[in-house]
């Protein structure tokens, strides 16, 4: 059984609603040799089984979604990840069939494991609590929190309003890359980090382009490597506050220890360094991060951080 992503539009009336919808393939016949189905076009659903059946593929009906967007069943939310997730061939989970975001692998840990212990699907179980503006000031709210599939995949965050609504239409929806000086609780010239890049289970990314003019440099060519510290914490504060934007106002945690930090060589000027976070473990209100400083594909640092309150 594979992924195929198809594009779909859904006539209801004269209305028509875009819209990426994951659908099984059942593996028989000349669906073995299909790795993509692609299409796109006007039309209603049977249309589309029609087009797609004379290419020799059998699909499942769609999701609940389908009905909301469409307009035929507004009230009926999608719950795919309350009562199910997707596994691929090769053992990864993920928390639904249209949100590709590995939750872990069953062929290293148990699948009742990776669901329990993971930190995504457990935020998406109380999804209410979570979504962000504009859904989240919809009066559909208590029943209905969007896609979180079509939110990521036209976003970059899962919790961030879906894009596929029809009731948002035109509405401006913050999309990552995003700044990351709105997400942290320094001000001025303290502020170094500059842009969040995505999210994953139990972490994301962060970037900084070192500037001619930074401050951070220790021979106006190259970042000092004792930067990079703040700069780690940095992205964890930004990640953390993105994250936390619905419900709680920016953090002011710091860095308790840095253990095992190790940097191969120095950053130049005009480089973008990328930090990629790792959430390992939380006890009380202490955080342990794993974080890679990643030039192109060259990881030249990392480190092991442990901070209080205002982590990811």
């Amino acid at each position: 059984m594979e992924l195929v992503q198809i594009d779909w539009i859904v006539r209801d009336g004269d209305r028509a609603l875009p819209m990426e919808l994951f659908v099984r393939l059942l593996q028989e016949g000349r669906k073995r040799e299909l790795e993509r189905v692609s299409l796109s076009g006007t039309g209603d659903l049977s249309e589309y089984r029609d087009t797609v059946a004379a290419s020799g593929v059998s699909l499942v009906d769609p999701p609940p979604c389908a009905e909301r967007l469409s307009g035929a069943n507004p009230d009926r939310a999608c719950s795919h990840y309350r009562t199910s997730c997707a596994i691929s061939a090769d053992g990864d989970v993920f928390p639904c069939l249209g949100l590709p975001i590995p939750l872990g692998n069953t062929r290293e840990t148990s699948l009742a494991e990776i669901l329990e212990e993971s930190e995504l699907r457990n935020e998406l179980l109380h999804i209410a609590d979570w979504v962000k503006k504009p859904c989240a000031s919809c009066e559909n709210h208590a029943s209905c929190t969007g896609c979180r599939g079509t939110a990521y995949r036209q976003t970059g965050d899962f919790f961030g309003a879906d894009p596929g609504c029809p009731l948002l239409a035109g509405r401006d929806i913050p999309k990552l890359p995003t700044d990351a000086r709105n997400f942290l609780p320094h001000k001025g010239r303290a502020v170094y980090l500059q842009r969040i890049c995505s999210l994953f289970e139990k972490g994301g990314t962060a970037a900084f382009t070192v500037p001619a003019n930074c401050d951070l440099l220790r021979d106006g060519r190259h970042l000092d490597e004792s930067a990079l510290v703040e700069l780690m914490a940095q992205a964890c504060g930004a990640l953390h506050g993105f994250q936390h934007e619905r419900w709680e106002s920016v953090s002011s945690g710091g860095v308790v220890g840095v253990n095992q930090f190790h940097c191969s060589r120095l950053i130049r000027v005009g480089e973008e360094v990328v930090f990629h976070v790792h959430k390992k473990f939380v006890f009380d209100t202490f955080t342990v991060v794993d974080l890679d400083a990643v030039v192109g594909n060259e990881t030249v640092a990392s480190a092991s951080i442990k901070l209080f309150e205002g982590a990811i």
